[in-house]
């Protein structure tokens, strides 16, 4: 689809801009400085749950796959 190429070509530059800005604002802060802010505990929380959804997802198509080839 084009549409999502449009948004890419649109709004990179900008998360670049603002990943490069954060970057520099948090260059001396380690991960305990993220984890001791109420929102950064939010995103730590949040990027915890999508990894592990992740693994799970795997882990289940993995195992689809083995009973459909014991069953055949």
């Amino acid at each position: 689809p084009v549409a999502p190429i449009v948004l890419g070509v649109i709004l990179a530059p900008l998360a670049d801009e603002n990943l490069r800005r954060s970057l520099y604002i948090f260059q001396d802060k380690s991960i305990d400085y993220i984890a001791s802010q109420y929102v950064g505990n939010i995103l730590l929380i949040f990027i915890l749950i999508v990894f592990v959804e992740g693994v799970l997802r795997v882990r289940r198509s993995r195992k689809q796959s083995v009973l459909k080839m014991e069953q055949s």
